[in-house]
């Protein structure tokens, strides 16, 4: 165990040496100083003491998974990570996934799947006790849309069946989806809410994603849900590209351009021998989470526009904090306070939601239909902020947001005009459920003066440079104030 972790320590040092000296050199004109070709020579270094050592980025992350799941262990009833667990357990000859039979007698096959197998057992007691949770779920949404029941074992490569996973590329919840990927399949992510973390509407989105792969290829007269498979990790771009290169059509006949994808693939077949073969392996079953509908049910909601949870889930027989844990994909709204610590609020934009609540928790009617009443009601105002920009003055993000320097000094508690870069300013609304906005705007055409958009508006002269923080100027010895055309007030 020391052992590892020194491994990792040394690691961590020499990549953080190694991306200083890259970011210096990238700094530098590309000319073949002395002190170039040292830094060139130091970098060629580093490399070569992390080849002798043999760490590939997958064996770091079987390091790590060997600390944490040692933890994990004990939580399990005591089972010990000796690493000799499964030491007896012999690769079958062959073995069958997704519908794909193959020959795991080939040398080269046989290898890589014991060296991912070795692997997975380590993480094996997380995702071996959260499966229930989740598997019946998937299973559900794969007979609906026709996937491969295998397809599951994806979920637990994907994210180790952890709703809160993410990504060092951005990557979040049990299915991975990267946030384009996630708009395509009409998974919402904005302030509010990321229902990449929400377990029903992502396997939805996955099984799509999935028989859209699989269909596309089968339009190339291929039949192989394993490459629609890896297309999920790749893309379909990089599964075509392998194909028109190599000339073949399977994935065992292919060999993948990114060795991620291929590891993806048979982690998930190691997975599935792992599940198949657990008290085999491990001497007993491991406990298993409540399926997460044992736990608590979906209840409907509409709302009309930006509204707090907080009275609904009391009204629910439940409270705000427990809502949030059971619907990860609800974020939490942060709104400025002043100079104070900023207010924590679960608010939800205008929709149609299922949301979790406790399977014991008995609504109160009355309330609840106070709380509905309260959805009913459109809103349009919510809190939004604007990060400050080096350069940017009160009156340059007045205009963009059409609104005065004034009103930006009273929302933000602010009493000179001084801005620093950096700061989350705050430019519309107040608390998101009944406020409504307090100005309109009118852009400045040819010809007008302040004297003739009052009377359009039907507002005071007065009131428009309250607003919008007008002044008078002496020009000739006449008072007037400037207006340009394409100007934005506010009344």
């Amino acid at each position: 165990m020391k052992k590892y972790v020194m491994m990792l320590v040394l690691f961590i040092f020499l990549f953080s040496v190694l991306n200083a000296f890259i970011f210096q050199n990238s700094k530098k004109k590309n000319t073949n100083t002395d002190s170039d070709i040292d830094a060139l020579i130091n970098v060629d270094s580093l490399y070569q003491i992390i080849e002798k050592q043999s760490l590939t980025i997958f064996e770091l992350q079987s390091i790590i998974d060997d600390i944490y799941c040692q933890l994990d262990s004990l939580q399990q009833g005591g089972f010990e990570n000796d690493y000799n667990t499964g030491k007896d357990f012999v690769l079958p000859e062959s073995y069958e996934f997704a519908g794909v039979s193959f020959d795991l007698k080939n040398e080269r096959m046989r290898n890589k799947l014991q060296t991912i197998f070795e692997y997975e057992l380590k993480r094996a007691p997380v995702f071996l006790a959260r499966s229930s949770c989740y598997f019946p779920i998937f299973e559900s949404y794969f007979q609906e849309h026709g996937v491969p029941d295998d397809a599951k074992y994806l979920a637990v490569a994907e994210s180790n069946l952890s709703y809160m996973a993410f990504s060092s590329v951005g990557a979040a919840g049990i299915w991975q989806f990267m946030p384009g990927t996630a708009k395509l399949f009409n998974l919402n992510i904005n302030d509010y809410i990321d229902e990449r973390r929400n377990v029903f509407k992502s396997t939805d989105a996955a099984c799509k994603y999935l028989m859209d792969g699989y269909n596309n290829l089968q339009k190339r007269d291929i039949d192989d849900w394993l490459l629609a498979m890896a297309s999920y990790n790749a893309g379909m771009g990089n599964i075509y590209k392998a194909i028109n290169e190599q000339g073949a059509q399977s994935f065992f006949s292919l060999i993948m351009r990114h060795d991620e994808t291929n590891n993806y693939i048979w982690r998930a077949i190691a997975i599935k021998m792992i599940f198949e073969n657990e008290e085999q392996l491990f001497g007993k079953r491991f406990t298993r989470d409540s399926y997460l509908l044992d736990q608590a049910k979906l209840v409907d909601i509409e709302l009309k526009g930006h509204h707090n949870l907080n009275e609904w889930a009391i009204a629910q027989g439940t409270n705000l904090s427990t809502v949030w844990e059971l619907n990860p994909w609800i974020k939490i709204n942060k709104r400025n306070q002043g100079k104070y610590s900023k207010i924590n609020e679960i608010l939800l934009p205008p929709g149609q939601y299922q949301i979790l609540v406790p399977i014991d928790a008995i609504a109160d009617t009355m309330l609840l239909a106070k709380a509905e009443k309260t959805f009913a009601a459109p809103t349009t105002t919510v809190s939004k902020y604007h990060k400050v920009r080096s350069g940017e003055t009160l009156n340059s993000i007045a205009k963009k947001y059409g609104t005065t320097v004034n009103h930006l000094k009273s929302l933000n508690n602010m009493k000179s005009d001084r801005l620093n870069a950096g700061k989350n300013l705050l430019v519309t609304g107040s608390n998101g459920t009944t406020s409504k906005s307090s100005t309109s705007s009118y852009t400045v055409k040819d010809g007008d003066n302040l004297y003739k958009i009052s009377k359009k508006l039907g507002v005071s002269i007065q009131h428009l440079m309250s607003k919008n923080n007008l002044k008078i100027k002496k020009i000739k010895g006449k008072e007037v104030v400037n207006l340009r055309k394409g100007q934005v007030l506010v009344y």
